[in-house]
């Protein structure tokens, strides 16, 4: 039987495919046992080949399963590395056109400046020079301006004062000094007291009158002189700072003074007289100093005195009157006086133009002569300015223009700067790559296609660090590598080697692979085994 079974083994394994249930019953029926019942326990036969066949064809299909993302990881491994060693082609290129753009710069910046301060120099140089001009030219223009106002002013002169008379001003001014002076004085007197105080001051003058038209018509019944029967005129004075005028000279009789005991009243006034000492009053309850009296004693009863204060009683209220009348017409009496002042400035206006006219009109021939010299250096000074002014635009215009492109200069070289330090250096020591298109020769277009290269070559890093973690979590950690790089050659290899290590296919249930021989090697041994058993 063993012949047989192994010249039927050394067929099947001459085949490239066979029915796995022709294989089951081949090998059953060779072994003496029945098909219908399980003949031998698979993993006693195979041991711990069948776990690890089971296990390769689980991983395999897995692996098969991913096939497309793995090629996709390695297609973007090699792209990657493509790039860094581009990256590192450009990188070298890169840094010798930073360096040399960077003493472009400083060369640009250098001769910008140098243009700068020397536009700067000219600049102050010329602004003195046409400050100094402009001085020249504005005292000119001052001078001119001045010559031109006084020849002006004469003309003005001499049309204003055509029909000026210096004998009539003159008249008219000695009239109105008179008058100020008169209008003046009203208004002195009007201004001297309130108009209420002056209207008590009529009121008292004319009670004044009255009281001595009064006493001229009782002059002989005045009780002043009862009294002088009584005391002597200094006594009576004395007595006349504690009596009222009015009441010595009151008449005694019907509508006047009744007097009841004239003994008793002497008596009380020698009483009242003792105590007035050197013009004070003082007794037993008060002290108090005199007024002078109005009148002496021996006036009061004197006629001709009293037609002399009468007259002058009249005197005063005419003075009060008229003071009276100019407190009311105070506003026209100040109308007047200011009138009266303003035609007074004006004719010495007109009188003090009149004398300035006469010497204006003696220097108008010199004035005329200086105004045409003048005039020539103005033109001159002038044309000299606008040459300057215009020499100095352009240097402010060239110095501006300098300014300009040193900032420019300064702006696009730290643009190019930040960009450039935005580019990564990479490792010069890995092998490099020449680009397909030809390499820029602008250091800022250099810079813009070396970050793009870069961020291509980030996207690619990031897309197989995530890729490869995807994978990892499906097929496990059985191709996980020292790093990425040895990942993806450990897959690449295993997708390179895919055919030669398929136990099985995954399709159609067929054998396809010659390393499952010495797995029916032992099978053999173990169905011998079994028939052994059995005879037994």
């Amino acid at each position: 039987m063993y012949p047989h079974f192994k010249e039927t083994l050394k067929n099947l394994l001459s085949l490239s495919t066979i029915s796995q249930t022709a294989m089951s019953k081949s090998l059953l029926m060779l072994a003496g046992l029945s098909s219908d019942r399980h003949a031998l326990d698979v993993r006693e036969v195979f041991g711990e080949d069948y776990d690890r066949i089971r296990r390769r064809k689980q991983a395999l299909l897995l692996f098969k399963g991913r096939e497309s993302e793995i090629q996709t990881l390695i297609t973007n491994s090699v792209d990657a590395r493509r790039l860094s060693g581009e990256l590192a082609y450009r990188w070298r290129d890169l840094r010798a056109k930073q360096q040399a753009s960077e003493g472009a710069y400083r060369q640009k910046r250098n001769d910008l400046e140098k243009d700068a301060e020397s536009h700067a120099g000219s600049i102050s140089q010329l602004s003195v020079e046409l400050e100094s001009k402009r001085s020249e030219g504005q005292r000119f223009s001052e001078h001119l301006g001045g010559l031109r106002a006084r020849l002006a002013a004469i003309e003005k002169q001499r049309h204003d004062l055509r029909d000026f008379s210096e004998e009539l001003t003159s008249a008219a001014l000695k009239n109105l000094e008179a008058e100020i002076q008169r209008l003046g004085h009203l208004l002195v007197d009007a201004k001297r007291d309130p108009r209420v105080k002056v209207e008590e001051q009529l009121s008292r003058a004319r009670s004044s009158l009255i009281k001595t038209q009064r006493t001229l018509r009782s002059i002989d019944r005045a009780l002043i002189n009862v009294l002088r029967k009584h005391f002597v005129n200094t006594e009576l004075t004395q007595l006349s700072a504690l009596l009222n005028h009015s009441l010595l000279t009151q008449p005694i009789g019907e509508g006047g003074i009744e007097l009841l005991d004239e003994a008793g009243l002497v008596e009380r006034l020698r009483l009242l007289k003792s105590h007035i000492v050197d013009g004070s009053y003082r007794d037993s309850t008060i002290s108090m100093p005199l007024p002078e009296p109005d009148h002496d004693a021996a006036s009061l009863d004197d006629v001709e005195a009293l037609r002399v204060r009468e007259a002058e009683d009249r005197e005063l209220i005419g003075r009060i009157e008229a003071v009276l009348m100019a407190i009311k017409e105070q506003e026209s009496l100040i109308a007047d006086l200011e009138k009266a002042k303003e035609e007074q400035r004006k004719l010495q206006q007109q009188e003090y133009s009149w004398r300035e006219y006469l010497k204006a009109r003696a220097e108008e021939p010199r004035i005329d002569t200086e105004l045409k010299q003048t005039e020539g250096q103005l033109a001159k000074v002038s044309a000299d300015i606008t040459r300057r002014a215009a020499e100095l635009e352009r240097i402010r215009e060239a110095k501006a223009t300098a300014e300009n492109n040193l900032v420019k200069a300064k702006a696009s070289f730290e643009s190019g700067l930040a960009r450039f330090n935005q580019c990564r250096p990479v490792d010069l020591e890995q092998s490099e790559v020449v680009p397909e298109e030809p390499l820029p020769s602008e250091f800022a277009t250099a810079v813009e296609r070396y970050i793009e290269r870069q961020k291509r070559h980030e996207e690619l890093k990031d897309a197989l660090r995530n890729g490869l973690r995807s994978i990892e979590q499906v097929v496990g950690s059985d191709y996980a590598g020292t790093d990425d790089e040895d990942t993806i050659r450990l897959l690449k290899e295993e997708i390179d080697a895919l055919l030669t290590k398929s136990t099985l296919s995954g399709k159609n249930g067929k054998i396809t692979s010659t390393s499952f021989v010495g797995s029916l090697t032992r099978f053999y041994v173990t169905l011998t085994w079994s028939g052994t058993q059995r005879s037994k």
